[in-house]
């Protein structure tokens, strides 16, 4: 991906020096590519699309832990919602693991995705998770009956 980007922009220089491409905005520039390199696969996302999603992401923003020494890695790879692997080059095998945004101590379930008969883990009085199968749903009050399975042992 590194390369694929610097020879696009070298590319696009290259048109736009011989006069043949008038190359003076980001959408321009995907509109050359697109028609031009056709071994490559270009995206346009305009800015409006960029902005909503940081809006979207800002609480997550707000909770990211910062990464020392960003500049000495040039690869950024997510693990999960939580974590990401960062590379010296895109390429290398070795990596350092950053947690970004400590996970939950909990985790929540949307409401309408569980349904009757299902199997959930439930944090029990005591602490500990158990799992319990849906027997029936309260969907006035958000609520579960449920049936607990018996530990082992």
């Amino acid at each position: 991906c590194d390369g694929i980007g610097g020879t696009l922009k070298r590319l696009a220089r290259r048109a736009s020096l011989q006069g043949t491409a008038n190359i003076q905005t980001p959408e321009s520039l995907y509109n050359w590519c697109h028609a031009n390199v056709t071994n490559i696969q270009s995206f346009y996302v305009p800015s409006s699309e960029i902005e909503e999603t940081e809006k979207l992401l800002e609480k997550r923003f707000k909770s990211a832990k910062p990464i020392r020494g960003t500049q000495s890695f040039h690869s950024f790879i997510p693990v999960d919602a939580y974590s990401l692997e960062a590379r010296v080059v895109s390429c290398s095998e070795t990596f350092k693991s950053f947690v970004v945004i400590p996970p939950p101590t909990f985790l929540s379930v949307n409401y309408q995705d569980v349904r009757v008969n299902s199997v959930i883990a439930v944090a029990y009085e005591d602490g500990k998770w158990y799992l319990a199968n849906v027997v029936e749903k309260n969907n006035a009050a958000f609520e579960f009956k449920v049936h607990f399975y018996k530990p082992s042992g």
